[in-house]
């Protein structure tokens, strides 16, 4: 993992970054937004601004907070996009990627606060790794009115110290064959990574699939440092929070098989792909194929839940559900669950 450093070394990095904002009706939080990323320590060379339709005034908040905290005198190209009809989150971020111009591109929401540093700790990581494709950081967990929740996003999504370890390593792909660890609002790519990862196949997130691209490629790494106030107000298009133990309860008992089928084609998506980009390691093949074998099989298990017994205790024997899942909790939704 990146660690703290000298702020001189990033110098030869400065005016290398596009922001790609996505906005869609955020004219309550979108000024702190724009004025946090022109103030950032290592200000951005292009904003790109891609507004998905909005009926309010996000985009006019956004150009008057521009040139309010002085984007036009730091001389950031501003690329503003309008929709004329909605597109949804995933494209309209596609959209804005393909419009970023530098060699470094930081993803933003609408209604985040980014730390002053927060470019220049992910300038860093890449400075210290050529190889490396995509970084992501912690981030703290604030309310609508931006006042901390007390808990960190990594601490909210149970990153374990063997998960850690394994992105120090440049092993994160093992984390994401089970679960979702890459959050869009914390993540700074190289652009070079959008060859790849481009276009984003059906059925996943972009933060999701360029996380996973990225890992394929044992190009990642995680900044184990709160550099962006990730605001949750219950209007997110996409927020992070735990579920609620009714939550739980209606996952274990609603039908699953619209969810198994899903990430069948999810995973077939990604081996596709893996197909087409050299130099992926055979290890990061075998994972991501292993991954589909695995939601394959969960998604042709029997009706009959006496019937999954033996075939789910084999894979838990095997590790499969270790390897590829969350472990018991899945063996146990898998054993109870509705199929449809």
């Amino acid at each position: 993992m990146t660690a703290s450093g000298d702020p001189g070394r990033t110098a030869t990095k400065a005016g290398t970054v596009t922001v790609a904002l996505c906005t869609y009706n955020g004219a309550n939080w979108i000024r702190y937004q724009v004025r946090s990323i022109v103030e950032q320590t290592i200000p951005p060379r292009q904003l790109v601004l891609s507004d998905d339709g909005s009926t309010d005034r996000t985009v006019e908040l956004a150009l008057d907070e521009f040139e309010a905290a002085g984007g036009d005198r730091l001389g950031i190209e501003l690329v503003v996009i309008r929709n004329g009809q909605t597109l949804g989150v995933v494209a309209n971020f596609e959209q804005a990627l393909r419009a970023s111009g530098r060699e470094f591109v930081a993803l933003s929401d609408q209604d985040d606060v980014w730390h002053p540093r927060r470019l220049e700790r992910a300038l860093l990581a890449f400075d210290r790794r050529p190889s490396l494709l995509l970084v992501h950081c912690d981030a703290q967990l604030v309310d609508r009115d931006g006042e901390p929740l007390g808990r960190t996003l990594a601490h909210t999504q149970g990153l374990t110290s063997k998960e850690r370890s394994q992105i120090a390593d440049g092993r994160e792909l093992e984390c994401l064959v089970r679960r979702r660890l890459v959050t869009g609002a914390t993540v700074v790519l190289r652009r070079q990574l959008l060859i790849d990862a481009l276009p984003i196949p059906p059925r996943w997130m972009h933060d999701e699939w360029l996380g996973v691209v990225a890992a394929a490629k044992n190009g990642t790494d995680f900044i184990d440092e709160t550099l962006v106030d990730y605001r949750q107000h219950g209007g997110n298009q996409v927020g992070v929070r735990r579920r609620t133990l009714n939550e739980k309860f209606e996952l274990l008992t609603g039908a699953g098989g619209e969810r198994n089928r899903r990430l069948v084609e999810q995973w077939a998506a990604l081996v596709d792909r893996l197909t087409l980009i050299p130099d992926v390691p055979p290890r990061n093949r075998a994972f991501a194929a292993g991954r589909l074998a695995h939601e394959t099989f969960r998604a042709g298990l029997s009706r009959n839940r006496l019937r999954r017994m033996a075939p789910v205790g084999l894979r838990a024997v095997r590790g499969d559900y270790r390897r590829y899942a969350r472990g018991s909790k899945d063996v146990l939704l898998d054993l109870i669950q509705p199929s449809d």
